[in-house]
């Protein structure tokens, strides 16, 4: 679906119903990925997505330019996600000196897992397996495309202790992948 974000704005501003419809069409699918790439089930993911989407619809007044729909309803999921987590006290981080003693650095340099060879139902099975700290370090660097300055400030960790949990997450997931190679 293409829709004319400025149109679909404005009309949502008045409180359109079939334009508040139109836009939960256009970004849920999406909005759900998203949810699911970083929770374990899709009950929790759609809570969330529903959640995002009554802040969407309550905020959308506050929206000047349509150009920057688009992130700003990608935003209001992903911080919805990142609040999930801080309630449910889920992210994790293990403490420098456990990373320093534990951590293998030669990992990080290595490359991405090459995830175009797999299945999106095996990749969403993998990345359910893996702490939720790793998973969302994992899909903030390899998913959003975050910088680690951005992902040590948005979840009040050192950019180190970033790295290290990409690092762990891809060792994991090549684990994973190995493991269901080899059977």
């Amino acid at each position: 679906m293409n829709l004319d974000y400025a149109q679909v704005l404005e009309a949502c501003r008045h409180g359109d119903a079939k334009a508040q419809e139109a836009l939960y069409k256009e970004f849920a699918p999406c909005l759900l990925g998203m949810g699911m790439r970083y929770l374990h089930s899709r009950e929790d993911a759609e809570d969330l997505l529903h959640d995002a989407f009554i802040k969407i619809l309550t905020n959308i007044k506050n929206v000047k330019d349509p150009t920057v729909l688009r992130a700003w309803i990608y935003r209001i999921m992903y911080n919805r996600i990142m609040d999930y987590f801080r309630e449910e006290r889920m992210l994790v981080y293990l403490d420098e000196e456990k990373l320093e003693r534990h951590s293998d650095w030669n990992t990080a340099m290595e490359a991405a897992l090459d995830m175009d060879r797999y299945k999106e139902e095996d990749i969403m099975e993998a990345l359910s397996t893996l702490p939720v700290s790793y998973r969302t370090v994992f899909n903030m660097r390899e998913v959003e495309d975050m910088e680690y300055e951005d992902i040590a400030k948005e979840l009040n960790i050192t950019e180190q202790t970033a790295r290290s949990h990409l690092s762990y997450a891809r060792r994991r997931l090549r684990q994973y992948f190995e493991g269901k190679t080899n059977k």
